[in-house]
């Protein structure tokens, strides 16, 4: 990881943002304001978050960016839509998971870019009346990949889902109720479990492992 003279943007922060934005123009818009909200950091904090953002998130935001540019390539539209909120998102997700609260903001975060796909993404299913009647990105999903390729590796869909349980069954989304310390067994910790870190990583693991094989899919 490179040492950063003090007021000057890290390049960790910068290949970060790029392989998120739909432009040019969004990196630039979006990049004075998210290093702002990373100057005001607790400074014992931002070596950790460069290195996140280095060895984690950013190799995953380079997945979505294939992933958006094979998708056009192959039917027309890319995949996700980027905002503004998603390179705020990448910089909580990047902080320390110290506790229960952290971690669920941070699945919060993550699940809400996941769901994030193009509205164009639906008209390609095929089938009038599952197109008309289909809801939620991963679901559209699944539909369009089961349909452009027949098989594909399961965990694509499945990890994404375990994301998105998770946020389903966690407050502020909903009240927390069983089915969040079943997805936490499920992945191999109890609930509570003795370090919310080691969660958050497994967490993160999951959309990578799922970007990664839905990378692959679509070269």
């Amino acid at each position: 990881m490179s040492e950063s003279r003090e007021g000057a943007i890290p390049p960790e922060l910068v290949g970060t943002i790029i392989a998120l934005a739909d432009s040019t123009h969004q990196a630039s818009e979006a990049l004075p304001s998210t290093f702002t909200v990373f100057q005001r950091l607790p400074e014992n904090q931002k070596p950790v978050i460069l290195h996140a953002l280095t060895t984690i998130l950013q190799p995953i935001a380079r997945n979505r960016q294939a992933i958006d540019v094979n998708f056009k390539r192959r039917f027309g539209t890319k995949l996700y839509r980027s905002t503004n909120n998603d390179f705020r998102a990448v910089l909580d997700m990047a902080t320390p998971c110290q506790n229960e609260t952290d971690f669920v903001h941070k699945v919060q975060a993550l699940a809400g870019m996941i769901d994030r796909i193009q509205p164009e993404v639906k008209n390609l299913i095929t089938n009038p009346a599952t197109r008309r009647m289909i809801r939620g990105s991963i679901n559209i999903l699944e539909n369009v990949l089961r349909e452009k390729f027949g098989s594909f590796d399961p965990e694509i869909i499945s990890n994404l889902r375990r994301i998105n349980r998770l946020r389903n069954s966690s407050y502020p989304t909903h009240a927390l109720d069983e089915r969040f310390a079943n997805e936490l067994r499920d992945m191999g910790f109890s609930y509570p479990p003795n370090d919310w870190s080691t969660v958050w990583e497994a967490v993160l693991e999951l959309w990578s492992e799922s970007f990664e094989r839905l990378t692959e899919l679509l070269k």
